[in-house]
């Protein structure tokens, strides 16, 4: 779900989802604009579909049903050395697990909620996807879950609230 532009790798997913040996799909919500170009360079698909765009809250409810929450975005950006995609904390706290790249501004500290992918490129993707989308299905909510209690107890907003007054005070 997102802005499904070329720079954010989405067409080296799909092509690689293309090729998983799971049975499974890949839905892509955003821009039709966006998807129109991705789907017309990609014709012969049969796993990646295009589900249009939704409210937010229909949104999330799609994130909680999933199996698996992905964000190809390279790693290589100059954005990606800056900054850490709300993306990333949307999808933890939906409580579904996430396959993404490792980018150089997520901190450490969120590394053990996450799975990602050892290579950036079509062959890494498909790797990662048929090895993540093996794992027993308890697994993958438990590591979901994990994350989502990791985000919810470490960093709401209470709790950042809390710590920014105290810094004040001090």
């Amino acid at each position: 779900a997102g802005s499904l532009m070329a720079k954010y790798a989405i067409g080296t997913m799909v092509d690689a989802f293309e090729k998983t040996e799971a049975d499974a799909e890949l839905h892509l919500y955003g821009s039709p604009a966006a998807a129109s170009e991705l789907m017309k360079s990609h014709p012969n698909c049969k796993k990646t579909k295009y589900m249009g765009v939704l409210p937010q809250s229909e949104v999330f409810k799609k994130m909680q049903e999933a199996s698996l929450l992905i964000n190809p975005r390279p790693s290589t950006l100059d954005l990606a050395k800056y900054s850490c995609p709300s993306k990333t904390f949307e999808y933890m706290v939906s409580g579904t697990p996430i396959l993404m790249t490792k980018l150089p501004g997520l901190p450490e500290e969120y590394h053990p909620y996450i799975y990602f992918f050892d290579e950036e490129s079509e062959e890494g993707f498909k790797q990662k996807f048929d090895e993540i989308l093996a794992k027993p299905k308890e697994e993958l909510r438990q590591k979901g879950e994990d994350a989502a209690s990791f985000l919810l107890s470490n960093k709401g907003y209470t709790l950042q609230v809390s710590k920014l007054l105290d810094f004040i005070v001090l």
